[in-house]
């Protein structure tokens, strides 16, 4: 039974995951005046998550192609 809640919990926070990195992608596409709508529409709490995953992001990609120190 708890062997299930782990995997759901970890099904439910990969879905999250995801939509974390959809709104990112959105984000990093939109021009400068929607994002600093965005930055003061969100919360803090999330704008510092997406920033967190946008680095991350970042870093992953610049290590695929040889860039990056991850």
């Amino acid at each position: 039974m708890a062997m299930l809640l782990v995997l759901k919990s970890l099904t439910s926070f990969r879905q999250f995951s995801l939509e974390l990195v959809k709104l990112v992608d959105i984000r990093d596409k939109l021009p400068q005046e929607l994002r600093l709508v965005l930055r003061v529409v969100l919360p803090q709490e999330l704008r510092l998550v997406l920033r967190v995953v946008s680095y991350t992001l970042h870093k992953f990609e610049g290590s695929q192609k040889g860039d990056g120190d991850l």
